[in-house]
């Protein structure tokens, strides 16, 4: 996704999803010594631990709004702050500025600060008046994210295509979440169209579910979902803030390569816990209190 600001065919510039397939298909590109990134996501912070390992000198993420609002996994954004990279908050790009041989040198970026939550339930980010700057940079990667593309119901007008359900994130409509049927009962949806953006492992369980209900409505059959089909319900929570007897124990830190390591090679970070303490946290009761205990007499079963 652009950003539709003045400068984005400038050299140097990349789209988020763009920059990492192409280094992942082997193509060698310009990895220039300062470069930011702007985005907040997961696909962000994957681009700037990236360019770290590729050598760039000066890495930063440019972000609308604050730390607590970034849509990354909290385990990822901390493991960039600790590679070095740069946190740039509460900056919206105005424009990316070029030279005269239309390379990127700089970021003509908005202070924001933020106001009212939007429909995403996150504090809106607003501009401060007179609050411009430009940073420095000769690279820029935009990884601020993919959306569905719903434009094929405008060709479909008079057709049946032009009533499929759409929500206000222009994701495909789902009237049940389980089978993942539509309004239109002969077709189904799954992954970001029907999610927004999401993981991939997301996307595959969506679309096997998916070829199930489909095999279930060209066979004839009753679309229904799974039985037992758990769909995330998690086990619930204790019943007692505490327990006689049971005490909290924290989870095993998942050991990983040093920063100073990590930051030269595409080796995995994250290592392997020992075959102990896998057996300890293998050991642990996944249902306190939940089957175990008699809250009505207080007699263990």
């Amino acid at each position: 996704t652009l950003l539709n600001v003045p400068g984005e065919q400038l050299q140097g510039c990349y789209t988020g999803i763009d920059f990492l397939s192409r280094l992942a298909a082997g193509e060698k590109l310009d990895i220039r010594p300062v470069a930011a990134v702007i985005g907040g996501g997961n696909t962000a912070i994957d681009c700037v631990r990236t360019l770290v390992r590729l050598g760039a000198e000066e890495v930063s993420i440019v972000y609308r709004r604050t730390r607590n609002e970034m849509p990354a996994n909290m385990v990822e954004i901390e493991a960039a702050e600790h590679e070095g990279v740069n946190m740039k908050y509460l900056f919206s790009p105005n424009r990316i500025i070029g030279d005269e041989n239309g390379s990127v040198v700089g970021l003509e970026v908005q202070e924001m600060e933020l106001g009212e939550p939007d429909a995403s339930g996150r504090r809106k980010p607003v501009p401060k008046e007179g609050a411009v700057q430009v940073l420095e940079t000769d690279m820029i990667v935009l990884a601020i994210g993919q959306g569905p593309d719903i434009s094929f119901k405008e060709t479909e007008k008079g057709r049946r295509g032009e009533t499929l359900a759409t929500t206000k994130w222009d994701t495909i409509d789902q009237t049940d979440p389980q089978t993942l049927q539509t309004n239109i009962p002969y077709v189904f949806t799954a992954g970001d169209s029907a999610t927004g953006a999401s993981l991939v492992v997301e996307a595959i369980g969506g679309g096997r579910r998916a070829a199930r209900s489909i095999d279930l409505y060209l066979s004839g059959q009753p679309v229904t979902p799974p039985p037992n089909d758990l769909f995330k319900t998690h086990i619930p929570g204790c019943l007692f803030e505490t327990v006689e007897g049971v005490t909290k124990s924290k989870r095993v830190e998942m050991p990983e390569l040093d920063v100073a390591t990590r930051i030269k090679t595409f080796d995995e970070a994250d290592l392997v816990i020992s075959e102990e303490n896998a057996l300890k946290e293998a050991d642990r009761c996944l249902f306190c209190c939940t089957t175990c205990y008699n809250r009505e007499d207080g007699c263990k079963l």
